[in-house]
């Protein structure tokens, strides 16, 4: 997958909805045998680490994972469909409406400019995750420049 990202010029978003996705921004892979699913992850997990500057957490990528790097993850039925409540979160924050199928106005968009930057998304979606014991992860932190959508 990085290798499929790197081939892409300039800056990336990268949206992770997934259980322990917080590892892709911290955590370093282990040593086990490549056969294994644990080595897998490892290597899945050490190819985005910050810890080498070739990680993930880079000048030309953007993050927002859906958990911290020991969290679950959950997912919950949304207007009859089954998705992860991070995910729910982001498209809400958007502007999605799950009742209309339609985008209306950027509830993330907390200063009202009509401009969605990745900060103003990340505090939208830890705010709604916090009580539901996720934690969203950002890199980098305050990334107020970076417009995603205008209304």
């Amino acid at each position: 997958m990085r290798a499929a990202l790197d081939r892409i010029p300039g800056r990336k978003i990268v949206i992770i909805d997934a259980c322990y996705s917080g590892n892709l921004l911290t955590a370093r892979g282990g040593t086990k045998s490549a056969a294994t699913p644990e080595a897998f992850n490892a290597s899945f997990i050490s190819a985005f680490s910050t810890r080498t500057r070739r990680g993930l957490a880079a000048d030309s990528y953007f993050v927002l994972t859906a958990a911290a790097a020991n969290e679950q993850s959950y997912e919950a039925e949304v207007n009859g469909q089954v998705m992860g409540l991070f995910t729910a979160s982001l498209l809400e924050g958007c502007g999605y409406s799950f009742a209309s199928s339609l985008a209306a106005t950027l509830p993330a968009d907390s200063n009202a400019n009509r401009v969605l930057t990745l900060a103003e998304l990340y505090r939208y979606t830890a705010r709604n995750l916090l009580s539901d014991g996720q934690h969203v992860q950002v890199y980098p932190e305050n990334c107020g420049w970076f417009g995603l959508l205008r209304d």
